[in-house]
């Protein structure tokens, strides 16, 4: 099986990145604009295990860096990258922010 060519980064002291979703992780935000108006966004929160909005129909591919969000509707960390030939997304949690969401799993 060939390798990607997309290499996880290194964590550090503020930084966590990972190939599956850190348990608090729960949603994604969608933020697609929906018209030329910026104020118009899809503004949805899709489930962290979907790759497609439900509402507008985005699919993540890692050219926008999407929010990740906990149960309690806090940002938490965002999309690293997303290679879809190897079907592999990589999430950058913030560690200060990941020790402040409770961990109701």
């Amino acid at each position: 099986m060939p390798q990607s060519n997309n290499p996880m980064p290194q964590s550090d002291n503020t930084k966590i990145y990972s190939d599956k979703p850190d348990p608090r992780h729960k949603t994604w935000e969608c933020k697609r604009p929906l018209t030329r108006r910026p104020r118009d966004t899809c503004d949805t929160l899709v489930d962290v295990n979907s790759l497609t909005c439900h509402m507008c129909g985005y699919t993540l591919t890692g050219v926008d860096k999407v929010r990740a969000v906990d149960a309690n509707q806090r940002f938490i960390g965002r999309l690293w990258s997303h290679d879809s030939t190897y079907n592999e997304t990589i999430w950058e949690y913030d560690v200060e922010d990941l020790n402040n969401a409770p961990f109701d799993a």
